[in-house]
């Protein structure tokens, strides 16, 4: 693998180091690479701006708070005329 030098601020790496010490990754180098690929794979993400996608949204709440439904019903009259939105 190549070795690539970066330089940061101090206070960047500190905040790095903690990061992954607290989420079990095996030093700088495997944080740095994650944040790449994840930073490259947003990009690659505008390949997909013209193509039908499908996703899941999940709300939780509290049915005591009736706000909170008749908010999401609304949410959902407002935007059932978009393209390929199916509610159910």
């Amino acid at each position: 693998m190549t070795v690539v030098s970066v330089s940061m601020p101090e206070e960047l790496l500190e905040r790095i180091d903690k990061f992954s010490d607290e989420h079990g990754y095996t030093g700088r180098s495997e944080v740095v690479r994650e944040a790449s690929r994840n930073l490259l794979g947003e990009f690659e993400d505008a390949k997909l701006e013209d193509r039908d996608l499908m996703a899941v949204v999940t709300v939780l709440f509290d049915y005591e708070t009736t706000s909170v439904e008749e908010r999401m019903m609304r949410l959902r009259h407002e935007h059932e005329g978009a393209r390929g939105l199916q509610l159910p």
